[in-house]
């Protein structure tokens, strides 16, 4: 077994292409949507499930619908996130949507 090519591309330093903006815009307001979504869920089940208490419908609604502002690489994205299954989320920017299914691995990364 020889690793001759690895050490070819190591003394090249070949490195991989950065991803395109659109990709990073796009996980960047998944993930932080997911994150916003889970957070709020874990914070309603505290303050009013727990308590036998009904949550006020706007917190109802902030786990299908939220917004997601970041900054990355001092570029500023916007989005709307709309969470349709455990999975599967909707982003929306500009007037253009797009369709994403995030699945979170046994571990806890996505």
């Amino acid at each position: 077994v020889t690793t001759s090519w690895l050490d070819k591309l190591i003394s090249e330093q070949m490195q991989l292409k950065p991803p395109s903006i659109e990709s990073i815009a796009i996980c960047g307001a998944l993930l932080k949507g997911h994150l916003t979504i889970q957070e709020l869920r874990a914070k309603l089940h505290k303050d009013y499930l727990w308590r036998n208490a009904c949550p006020p419908p706007e917190a109802i609604g902030a786990l299908v619908e939220t917004k997601v502002d970041f900054i990355w690489n001092q570029i500023s994205f916007s989005f709307e996130v709309f969470r349709h299954s455990p999975e599967i989320f909707t982003i929306s920017a500009n007037g253009t949507l797009a369709q994403a299914k995030l699945k979170v691995s046994p571990g806890g990364s996505f």
